[in-house]
């Protein structure tokens, strides 16, 4: 809910609680009216360094920069989302259970990994719990909405 300006845009930063299946398109159109900006000067890249089309939905560890500006990348977290195809399913709690079985480890000074908590974060009581878990499968089998977490 809070507004996004260009001075708050750095190098590193996180956009976070995009919400599942949001398309590209959108979520530039959304962007560059909060920040009074030409859309066309928004760029969003896959993790691995491709464009994503328009038409694509925002994934997280996706990255976008402004005004060609490629030494700054703002980084791009979807709530769930933890594979990130831009949509969760049962791939996204199977993973989001390996971190919390402590199969899988995460460090605070690696993006990826600060992406990987925002985004497993669904109930944001301080750690990733089972809690986070059972909100995923209730989201995939239609009984809560995600959009109570924004």
């Amino acid at each position: 809910g809070s507004e996004i300006t260009t001075a708050s845009l750095v190098n590193n930063a996180i956009i976070g609680n995009i919400a599942p299946k949001t398309k590209v398109s959108d979520f530039k159109t959304k962007l560059a009216a909060q920040l009074g900006v030409d859309i066309r000067l928004i760029a969003i890249y896959k993790a691995n360094g491709a464009v994503v089309n328009d038409s694509d939905y925002i994934g997280t560890g996706y990255y976008m920069n402004y005004n060609g500006n490629t030494a700054d990348k703002i980084y791009l977290s979807v709530l769930g989302d933890l594979t990130g195809d831009g949509v969760v399913n049962t791939a996204d709690i199977t993973y989001l259970n390996r971190i919390i079985n402590g199969n899988v480890e995460l460090a605070t000074d690696n993006i990826k990994d600060k992406l990987t908590i925002l985004t497993a974060s669904i109930q944001n009581k301080g750690n990733i719990t089972t809690a986070d878990s059972e909100t995923l499968l209730n989201y995939i089998g239609g009984i809560t909405d995600l959009k109570k977490y924004f």
